[in-house]
């Protein structure tokens, strides 16, 4: 395969079929137009941050390319439209990684800090995707040196990324480059949530905590009878 230079830039509304290219590949989906499509305009930066509209770091020469996602199975599930609004978000830049011509990676910054009640600014990596058929090339870390490039201008402190509890390559990744865990987020609908609050409501306060330390209880009654038989059984 053809060896091609990896770039890494800020991306606009303009960009968003490229970025939903990146994010359908990911997901296994084919990213969809919208029946209407807002007017390109310039990607806008973190606040105080010196993003330049040129590239913003560029990966050692060399990065293996593959083939650009395509057909069916690239997506039917990331909508243009929704990743151009994102696009025009003023607390959000979107990290695009090109080879050559094509999409390879994305990585979505915002301004925050690392815990809502710290005083402590940080750069919050929110999602970073790469191409499959790309990983392992040095793309996720392009992406990230840029992001830490546009912190560490826009002075902030730390970087917090978000990874799945799936991901075993991006929690390697992370972890060889110094990340450690912060904290653990879960996520549940909120039908979901009301429904389980008005089950642990009905039984009372300790309704829930009482009924697995019943089952507890019985589980040990049976384990300690089947271990006095087994020691009846073994001195008959």
């Amino acid at each position: 395969m053809s060896r091609s230079r990896l770039v890494v830039r800020p991306a606009g509304p303009a960009d968003a079929p490229r970025v939903a290219a990146v994010v359908g590949a990911v997901r296994g989906e084919a990213p969809t137009s919208s029946p209407t499509t807002a007017p390109p305009s310039a990607a806008v930066p973190l606040t105080g941050a010196a993003v330049p509209a040129a590239a913003v770091a560029v990966a050692p020469a060399g990065a293996s390319a593959g083939p650009a996602p395509e057909g069916p199975d690239a997506g039917a599930g990331v909508d243009e439209e929704l990743v151009a609004s994102a696009l025009r978000r003023p607390d959000v830049v979107v990290l695009l990684a090109e080879a050559g011509e094509r999409p390879v990676g994305v990585l979505v910054l915002r301004r925050g800090e690392v815990l809502p009640l710290a005083a402590v600014a940080a750069a919050h990596v929110d999602q970073l995707a790469v191409v499959p058929s790309e990983r392992r090339r040095g793309v996720g870390r392009a992406l990230l040196a840029a992001a830490a490039r546009i912190a560490d201008a826009d002075g902030l402190e730390r970087i917090v990324v978000s990874a799945p509890p799936g991901g075993r390559e991006a929690h390697r990744l992370l972890a060889r480059l110094g990340f450690t865990p912060l904290v653990v987020q879960r996520c549940a609908s909120v039908p979901a949530l009301r429904r389980s609050l008005r089950l642990q409501a009905a039984l009372g306060p300790a309704g829930g905590l009482e009924q697995e330390e019943s089952r507890r209880a019985a589980l040990e009654r049976v384990l300690s009878r089947r271990r006095r038989e087994r020691g009846l059984a073994g001195t008959a």
